[in-house]
């Protein structure tokens, strides 16, 4: 799953992406939360109606390429309560080493 090939690949990606905007908004998952309780082994995720296999539960929320890009800062900003209970938000990431912008949008 994890390779320096697939870091570098990422790194690139987001430096390129970098260089067009000073943040990006995106979800934080995929999911609103893994149920309590659930097994996290057997690689699976509901994505709506849909099962979805992941090669690792952490594949199910975004925040895996902005851990793996340690320089970029992220701020998780809560949106709604979901009706049924897990709250669901959205990340401010901003560009390496930029916390002020990253900041400023995510109080907004």
């Amino acid at each position: 799953f994890y390779s320096v090939e697939w870091e570098a690949r990422v790194q690139a990606d987001l430096a390129a992406i970098f260089a067009e905007v000073d943040v990006m908004v995106c979800p934080t998952g995929m999911v609103p939360a893994l149920p309590a309780g659930d097994d996290i082994a057997d690689h699976v995720v509901t994505v709506g109606d849909r099962r979805v296999e992941t090669v690792h539960h952490l594949e199910a929320f975004f925040a895996m390429p902005f851990n793996m890009a340690s320089r970029l800062p992220v701020f998780a900003v809560p949106t709604t309560a979901r009706h049924d209970g897990p709250p669901a938000s959205v990340q401010v990431v901003g560009r390496p080493f930029d916390a002020p912008t990253a900041a400023r949008v995510a109080a907004c």
